[in-house]
């Protein structure tokens, strides 16, 4: 029994050195640690509304050029979206999902090119 509870002692005792032998201490607050170099402030720029819109309108046209094309390209049925049968190929549900897909990115691209295109038009 004395020595169970002596090796249990030197334990406790190991493992409560080990934990101390491993903790770091705090940095300073306000003090960047040694590893990690001060970072520069960051710097701010101006944008004109105007560079915002032409840029937002640029953005607006190419998404929705390409979700025009990706809708060209996803006409053909892919693999498993076609059934062979005696008239012919008939495509699935599958399939219309991935085309009701692919006219929702497109109609949502043209609704958000309409969007920001109304507000550059009544600056002209």
């Amino acid at each position: 029994m004395k020595a169970t509870l002596l090796a249990l002692l030197l334990l406790l005792g190991a493992a409560s050195a080990f934990a101390q032998s491993i903790e770091t201490p705090e940095p300073a607050a306000g003090v960047a640690p040694e590893s990690e170099p001060a970072k520069p402030p960051v710097r701010r720029t101006y944008v004109s509304s105007r560079l915002s819109a032409s840029v937002n309108a640029l953005e607006a046209e190419r998404r929705l050029a390409q979700a025009q094309h990706k809708r060209s390209q996803g006409m053909a049925p892919q693999a498993g979206e076609s059934v062979r049968t005696s008239g012919g190929v008939v495509v699935n549900a599958r399939y219309w999902r991935r085309q009701e897909k692919l006219r929702m990115e497109v109609e949502q691209a043209q609704r958000r090119m309409n969007h920001v295109q109304r507000p550059m038009l009544a600056r002209q």
